[in-house]
């Protein structure tokens, strides 16, 4: 693979050079500008970047400071043509360049810098990799160290489980040359051998660090397994310190690195002073037992928290049995405080209680308090608190004892000796009490007499030993005794496991607690038996059911994936196949990062960070990328086991590629619910049980009251407001404008009740230009639950006009049945100018059409002729044939107003029976509008083509005409010249290829030939492409056609638009960010066009006939029957939406 370069320069065909030179040896990419290297950047590794020192808005030394913490591995060279002796000092000192080339630059020099620079690179990456390596090797013996604190903790105290800890380890570095014969040791290696400066640091001088009991080994170790078999060294051995002459142990470990030819170079690694964790280790094995079940197995939760001064810090650590007791997860413990589990008001009140301020001085607090569960169940505690050093960080641990029962046994026992034995009997327990003198039993719970399979009163007299085994006689004495012995010193006594032997001889195993209880003032043990069977067998089940562990493996329709520490694949199952689609055999033995399952590495790192952090993870999210390239969702489980003594990874993975489609599709639905709301044709409101609004459709939020149900004068023209009316009113009467509060009655039956109501008709006074006026609503409600809150939601559907419609149809009953069908005709088209006709009589005509006419009442035409009236002498020869027709479709034509004047109109008519008469019915629609509309787009396309004429011919004189004359200039002084001939033709023709591509820009501004050969998408992305990078604008085109045709029209049309909203976003919005959308639907082509600019008044951009041009891109595109909706408000950006037809 070739190194890559990245070459900047803003001369076009300095770049061509360049690649034409380097192209063969290396990977070239060039860019015009800075903004423009730093996407080739982004999605690139370029090893080395050279750019031009002086280019318009940033030169190359500025751009290299401003990126090089982003790049820190890459070299920079800069190309320049004027050389700055101080400038270049000062950048190379302070490591910002590699090299300056001075422009023309030589092939042989500028070639010679890059691979200089390449190599560079090179050896920054091999240098990051050591380091690399090294950071690992310092975290495995972070680990070691961090395992030896908690060790040393146990030993020193693993009754205050963690309470003291000690980092003993001791860990120095070497680097042995076998070619040399020296090695070098780091500060702490010498400090573990007792060795100073001067000491002799070869092979023999490492044999005398070596104790005498161990140099024949070590010798012989080095000699035959490291050396002789090239392996790793990694041995534990015992040296004699050169200072001190004490004995030390120590474990060496170490790599050894090769030359070309398999020869050995150097050994290097660590050596650990391990003396006191060997001393230590049999202890710690005999602690091991005793921690784990302190912590584990306890029976009282344990927190560990973080000391502050003031406030809470969140827990950091919790056990099982704190989880079990409070209902919390681990996980959502350490999202809390121990404010948020307490109830004690002194906690409540302060900023640190306290018996934190008694830790702070003490170091130790035992104390009783109130607790509250995950269910709010108040829980009594006693906490055993103390300041302990975990992680090099003083943090409190606490143990919490719950002691609710015990409150309510002493409260119990003070009560009534009934209570005790309430308790004492319901136990699930079986429970002994027996003399600790004598061992006699002196009572016994029911649960006891089950066990024993004999009543309480035969067991009651009983001796201890005579509730076991025969066998079991001496140790069960022995055990009475110790226990006995540990009541009367109040000492902790352990769970102690035995056999109980029933009245049928049979033998069952139980776990022994032991304590002591007053019971009439007399001191006894107490023994709760629980019985273990079907714990043993459980532990049975468990052993057997390892035997089933690879067919579940197998089996399990998730992926599981085991790998080393190094990353390489151990096992999977055939879920994993089946998600991944790769075969077992095709991943065994490679890693994940040779396989690229992952789609995101930083998702990687997080997973394996935590992973190192907690020793397992569990629900963690990340992208995957399956053998056949589809991208997979997972829910990524992981933990740290070992497998033959050696750790490795254990890691779930469960598809959930169709759940996160299935989230997407509901946030679809959850849009267009959205949407619905948003455009029903009713007022929607939800409030919650204080008649305060939560959410309502209604757009001007700062109309909406507090009150109920809703204020919005501005959108209806008339207030809904119970509370303003009925504020003086007494609540009992609710009499007055609020029409007894109906609206009230029913929010509050649907909020108390939960039913809904359903479309309740109410008549309410509402104020209108400050007059009371009467209103009618249709009231639906019904009762929902959002957020975990009971809200109502209100319909509110305004049916006044209806109503008042219904009012006068009830009037209109007891006319003829002919009136009815023509207000019924006539109230559907009351747009339009309706005119009732029989053989041209005139019998009935609308507003509408009086309005079109010029006539002030209906009794200045009933009775006249149609024909005559309203239509012009020349138009009735074309009128008399349109009405012998049964029905006549649109066509236009003039009608004559009272006035005399003429008005172009629409006619469409129809003829119908009533009363076995045949009568017809006219419409007539003004087009007055339309024509005018179709003239201001006429003139449109006159005012836009003389535009284009004047941008045309002032490009022409700014753009090519002073290159023209530039060129004039040059040829004038060829003629007067003969030295410098050579240099006046080269400057000549470099001035001609600029007029011809300013002539090929102004061609293609006025007829962009990319929209002709390729199409709209195209030269879209072609204009966008031309825009300065200077701008800042973040321009995003998406289409769902690719090289789809229209007619040219649509295409021209809609390349003009588009080009002119993108030039108006340029040069006034302000924008960072624009997405254009071009999608074809049905029969339709659609334009989204959107930017986050500081927007515009569209009402008064309409207006003005400079600037934006607004109107004549709506012109434009009306006269293809398209649409143009623009919407904006200030700083809230332009939105618009272009619809043609195909």
């Amino acid at each position: 693979m070739k190194d890559a370069i990245l070459y900047i320069d803003d001369e076009n065909f300095n770049l061509t050079g360049f690649s034409a030179v380097f192209g063969k040896d290396f990977e070239i990419f060039t860019a015009l500008s800075t903004a423009q290297s730093e996407d080739i950047l982004a999605h690139h590794e370029i090893k080395v970047i050279i750019s031009d020192q002086r280019m318009p808005g940033e030169n190359g030394l500025n751009f290299f400071k401003r990126i090089r913490s982003s790049y820190p591995d890459q070299v920079f060279i800069i190309l320049t043509g004027f050389v700055e002796t101080d400038l270049v000092i000062e950048t190379i000192n302070h490591g910002d360049i590699f090299r300056f080339v001075i422009k023309p630059w030589d092939k042989t020099e500028l070639e010679h810098a890059i691979k200089m620079a390449i190599k560079t690179y090179d050896l920054k990456k091999q240098n990051q990799i050591l380091i690399k390596n090294l950071e690992e090797k310092n975290r495995e013996l972070e680990i070691r160290n961090q395992d030896l604190i908690t060790y040393s903790k146990a030993l020193s105290n693993s009754e205050q489980m963690l309470k003291q800890a000690q980092r003993v380890t001791k860990i120095g570095h070497y680097t042995f040359n076998f070619q040399t014969d020296i090695w070098t040791s780091s500060e702490s290696l010498d400090q573990v051998f007792g060795i100073g400066k001067e000491f002799s640091r070869t092979a023999k001088g490492w044999i005398q660090v070596v104790h005498p009991e161990f140099q024949n080994i070590m010798a012989d170790y080095l000699a035959n397994w490291v050396i002789g078999q090239k392996q790793r060294f990694d041995k534990v051995y015992k040296i004699k310190s050169i200072d001190t002459k004490t004995d030390k142990w120590v474990h060496g470990m170490g790599d050894l690195s090769f030359d070309d030819n398999g020869n050995l170079l150097e050994l290097f690694g660590t050596i650990q002073d391990i003396t006191e964790q060997v001393l230590a280790q049999e202890a710690l094995k005999a602690s091991e037992l005793k921690f784990s079940t302190i912590f584990k197995s306890i029976n009282d939760a344990i927190f560990v928290h973080p000391i502050l001064e003031t406030g809470y810090g969140k827990i950091l650590e919790v056990n099982e049995v704190a989880c079990k007791k409070y209902g919390y997860t681990r996980e959502e413990f350490l999202q809390l405080t121990i404010a948020d589990i307490t109830v004690d008001p002194e906690i409540e009140r302060m900023g640190i209680p306290s018996f934190s301020k008694e830790l702070l001085t003490g170091g130790h607090v035992i104390f009783e308090t109130v607790n509250k569960t995950k269910d709010g169940a108040e829980l009594a505690v006693e906490i055993n608190a103390s300041i302990e050093k975990i992680n090099n960080q003083e943090v409190i641990v606490a143990v919490v004892r719950d002691i609710t029962e015990r409150k309510k046994v002493q409260q119990e026992l003070a009560e009534s000796e009934a209570k005790f034995r309430q308790f004492f009997n319901k136990s699930s327990d079986a429970i002994f009490i027996a003399n600790i003198e004598t061992g006699l039993i002196v009572d016994a719970n029911e649960t006891a007499g089950k066990l024993m399979e004999m009543e309480v009163n035969e067991i009651i007299g009983l001796h201890q030993s005579q509730l076991h085994p025969d066998a079991n006689n001496q140790t069960a004495s022995e055990l009475f005794k110790y226990h006995t012995n540990r009541i009367l010193l109040n000492q902790m006594i352990p769970l102690t496991p035995l056999s109980l032997k029933t009245k049928s001889l049979k033998e069952i195993p139980v776990e022994i607690k032991s304590s002591a209880v007053t019971l009439n003032g007399q001191v006894l043990i107490m023994g709760i038996f629980r019985d273990i069977s079907e714990r043993e067998q459980s532990e049975k089940r468990l052993i057997e059911s390892e035997s089933k562990y690879k067919a579940a493996f197998k089996t399990s329709p998730d992926a599981i994936i085991i790998t080393d520490y190094q990353g390489k694949l151990v096992d999977v199952n055939d879920g994993f196949v089946n998600t991944t689609q790769y075969a077992i055999e095709d991943v065994l033995g490679k890693t994940v990062m040779e396989l690229g399952l992952w789609k995101e590495l930083d998702e990687r790192k997080i997973l394996y960070s935590e992973l190192d952090r907690l020793g397992e993870i569990n629900n963690f999210e990340a992208r995957f990328v399956r053998k056949d390239g589809l991208l997979m969702y997972g829910l990524v489980s992981a933990k740290t086991i070992e497998l033959n003594g050696i750790k490795h990874i254990l890691t779930i993975v469960r598809d959930i590629t169709a759940r996160k489609k299935l989230e997407q599709m509901i946030m679809d639905n959850e849009q267009l619910l959205n949407t619905v709301f948003e455009s029903a044709p009713y007022i929607i409101a939800i409030l919650d049980a204080n008649q305060r609004v939560v959410k309502t459709n209604l757009k001007n939020s700062d109309l909406i009251k507090k009150n109920f149900p809703i204020e919005n004068s501005e959108k209806l023209g008339y207030v809904l407001n119970c509370a303003s009316l009925c504020k003086n009113l007494d609540r009992k009467t609710r009499n007055g404008h609020c029409s007894n509060c109906e609206i009230l009655d029913i929010y509050e039956f649907t909020l108390s009740t939960g039913q809904p109501v359903l479309k309740r008709k109410v008549e309410l006074q509402s104020i209108e230009n400050g007059h009371p006026e009467k209103k009618y609503f249709l009231i639906s409600t019904n009762s929902i639950r959002w957020n975990t809150e009971n809200l109502v939601l209100v319909t509110f559907d305004d049916i006044t006009e209806q109503k008042y419609i219904e009012e006068q149809l009830i009037i209109s009953k007891e006319k003829a049945i002919y009136n009815e069908k023509r207000y019924s005709l006539l109230s559907n088209l009351t747009f339009e100018g309706i005119v009732i006709h029989q053989n041209g009589k005139i019998l009935d005509v609308n507003k509408s059409f009086l309005k079109l006419t010029g006539y002030s009442s209906q009794e200045e035409l009933v009775g006249k002729n149609l024909l005559k009236t309203v239509f012009p002498l020349e138009y009735h020869s074309l009128v008399l044939t349109k009405m012998k027709q049964e029905y006549t479709e649109p066509y236009e034509n003039v009608l004559l107003k009272k006035d005399g004047t003429l008005v172009s109109v629409e006619i469409e008519a129809r003829n119908f029976k009533q009363q076995n008469k045949t009568m017809r019915v006219v419409a007539f629609r003004d087009l007055s509008e339309r024509k005018q509309t179709e003239k201001m787009i006429l003139q449109a396309i006159i005012k836009t083509e003389e535009q284009d004429k004047e941008r045309f011919a002032q490009e022409l004189h700014d753009g090519l005409g002073p290159i023209l004359s530039n060129v004039q200039m040059y040829f004038q002084w060829l003629a007067d010249e003969d030295e410098n001939k050579e240099f006046v033709l080269e400057k000549g023709l470099y001035t001609l290829k600029n007029a011809f591509h300013t002539l090929r820009e102004i061609s293609n501004n006025l007829s962009p030939h990319i929209l002709h050969d390729f199409g709209l998408i195209k030269a879209l992305h072609w204009f966008v492409d031309q825009i300065p990078q200077q701008t800042n604008l973040i321009v995003n085109i998406t289409s769902n056609m690719s090289n789809e045709r229209f007619e040219n029209s649509i295409e021209v049309a809609l390349y003009r638009v588009i080009t002119e909203l993108l030039n108006n976003t340029l040069k006034y919005a302000k924008a960072n960010n624009l997405i254009i959308h071009l999608e074809k639907r049905d029969d339709r082509i659609m334009v989204y066009y959107k930017d986050d600019g500081i927007g515009l008044d569209i009402a008064k951009a309409l207006k003005l006939q400079k600037g934006h041009g607004l109107a004549n891109m709506m012109n434009r595109i009306r006269t293809l029957n398209g649409k143009f909706i623009p919407s904006s408000n200030p700083n809230e950006g332009l939105l618009v939406h272009i619809s043609i037809p195909l």
